[in-house]
Order: structure tokens, then sequence, then C-alpha cells
């Protein structure tokens, strides 16, 4: 199998919630929007700006899926994968009966909690291979966006095979995770088996930490190729309906989509960057 870049080998899901939970005790903003403008903290008392950036978002999102005619028809239940502070969740509660945010780190919840728009938005904690707590069909649209790329291949896959399953028939999933990273970088991650990646890892700094001062936000970087999402998709009663990039993977991606063809987004990606398919995926009507 052809790698995509790091997959996390060996890393389980209470190994990651340990991560955020850490990084929600000690800078959740940073650790969402990890923007290096905000190196110094920048994000501290800025609530509202944080918040904001969540509603810039989805306008954005779904502007796009409106220009492509792909807008969910029905907008009864919606859930946000990997919802941190709650920054999309709110954003989504303005187009939904109700949302559900859900998210690995109980503090990352206690605080998306406080920040809750109304009670039609809620948060639970999810620190499972699954999200057997829904039920089948149990979604009108799925939202995920900078989450996935933070956890390992086979998690990758089995988060797939789940936002097809609590999708309602007809329902809609916008699903962001990197396909490649460029550069000499991604060459070797796709070439070498993970212990050898691993083992060069341990001679420079480790890619899955973000330094401030006094601390250590740890957030790998992971990829699954485009074929491999269309697999998992299709074997699961869905279809691909549409495939756009952005540059959701950079590190002043800041809650500001930019939409592009895969041509635009190999070239962005020069020199070591990621290739960041943002997926469309229908369920079908009829499974």
């Amino acid at each position: 199998m052809v790698k995509g870049g790091s997959g996390g080998a060996g890393r389980t899901v209470d190994k990651y919630a340990d991560d955020w939970e850490a990084n929600a005790r000690r800078d959740p903003r940073f650790a969402i929007l990890s923007d290096p403008a905000h190196n110094d903290g920048g994000w501290d008392d800025e609530n509202d700006a944080f918040m904001a950036s969540g509603v810039r978002e989805i306008d954005a999102v779904f502007a796009h899926l409106d220009e492509h005619s792909l807008a969910p028809v029905r907008r009864r239940r919606a859930l946000d994968f990997g919802c941190g502070l709650g920054r999309l969740s709110n954003a989504l509660g303005s187009r939904f009966d109700a949302v559900v945010g859900v998210d690995i780190s109980a503090t990352m919840v206690e605080k998306a909690t406080a920040l809750a728009v109304g009670p039609h938005v809620t948060f639970v904690v999810n620190q499972a291979d699954d999200l057997g707590q829904f039920d089948d069909s149990s979604f009108d649209f799925v939202y995920t966006n900078i989450v996935l790329q933070h956890v390992d291949n086979d998690l990758q896959r089995g988060y797939l095979a789940e936002f097809c399953r609590v999708l309602a028939p007809g329902g809609l999933a916008v699903v962001q995770l990197p396909s490649l990273r460029r550069g000499w970088k991604g060459t070797v991650r796709r070439i070498l088996p993970d212990a050898a990646t691993t083992l060069v890892r341990r001679f420079g700094r480790p890619e899955g930490t973000l330094r401030r001062e006094g601390y250590t936000i740890r957030m790998e970087m992971n990829c699954l190729p485009e074929s491999e999402v269309w697999a998992i998709v299709e074997a699961r009663s869905a279809v691909v309906a549409h495939t756009t990039y952005t540059n959701a993977a950079e590190p002043d991606f800041n809650g500001r989509p930019v939409f592009m063809d895969s041509v635009g987004a190999w070239q962005r990606a020069a020199g070591g960057g990621y290739v960041s398919p943002v997926y469309v995926i229908r369920r079908r009507l009829d499974p």
C-alpha cells in the first residue's frame, strides 16, 4: 500500500485522548488554530475573534456547496467531529435544528458547553475508535476539518466509515483529509516503512509537536491517499459527490478556507506542503 505520509503507527485512541486533554488544558485555542501569528499567545482574551473564525469558515463552506448545488436538503441534525471549543458547532447552530459536537478531550467538551450559543447545540466526549454512541442514519450533515489529519491511518479509515453509517439517506458529509505531503519529507514517508520513518525522525525535531514557551503541544500530521477514501466511501452505501482542495493543512489556515483545484493544490504544496482534499460525501438514498 502506498502511504500518503506518516501513519502514526502504533498509537491508540487513549494516547490521542491524553495528547488532546493536555493540549486543551494548556492552550486550547492555539491547539485548534495554530497560526504562527499567535505564537505569542495572541488568542488570549480573544474568544470573540476565535469563535468568529468558525462563522467565517462555515459561511465559506456553505457558499462553496451552494455554488456546486450540493447544499444539504434536510437540516434537522448536524455532527461536528472534533469540535474542540465549539468554534464550528456554534456556527452550524444557525443552519440546523440541532448540532452535536464530539471531541476526544473531556476538557474541550466542558469548555465548549460553556460557550454554546443555545440548548440546540450540545457536546459529547467520544474516546472510541468508532461513533457507536450514535445511531445509524441519525445525522443530515457531518462536518470535520483539521481533525482527521491528526490521527493515524487506521483511525482515519474507521471514522470515514462511521461518517457514512451515521448519515441519513441523502445526507451530506464534508470531510477534510490530506492525501500526501510534497517535498523530500513527504517522499521519505511514502517510500520507507513506518519503523524506519520513526527512526529517522528521532534525529530531528519530532514533527508531532508544536513548541510554545514552557510547554509542547503534540499534533502529528498524517495523510491518506484519495483512492483509499473513495474505496471506503463507496463500500458503505455512499459516494464522493465532489472533491475540492483547500489550505486547511497550512499553518496559517486560521479558519479562512481557500478553495482550489488539484493543480493549484499541487503547486501550492511545492517545497513540503500538504495536498489537502475536501470530500463532499453523499449517502445514497437506497443503501
